[in-house]
């Protein structure tokens, strides 16, 4: 599971998860994608924090600016909330 609440109800996304989207949004920073790779990577993500199911072969403009919109969020709440380059404690996910 990608998300899961912590003991205040605050939504949580794995740390792994969080590196990944960090790592994606490199690549893509303003939306525009250098490779197709990078451009199928990033709604792989989005499909999998946000339960949707978007084709990574998309080219409808709606969806991928709902995919850029939702990994902004990721990455600005976790740069305004954590600070650049700092993540909060994690709970381990029970396997």
């Amino acid at each position: 599971m990608v998300l899961e609440k912590d003991n205040e109800g605050n939504v949580v996304i794995c740390r792994n998860t969080l590196d990944k989207v960090l790592q994606a949004w490199e690549n893509c920073p303003n939306g525009n994608c250098k490779t197709h790779e990078d451009k199928a990577f990033i709604i792989r993500l989005y499909n999998e924090i946000y339960k949707e199911n978007y084709r990574t072969t998309t080219n409808c403009s709606a969806c991928l600016n709902a995919v850029y919109k939702g990994i902004k969020h990721v990455v600005e709440y976790t740069q305004n909330y954590y600070g650049k380059g700092t993540y909060p404690t994690y709970k381990k996910r029970n396997t």
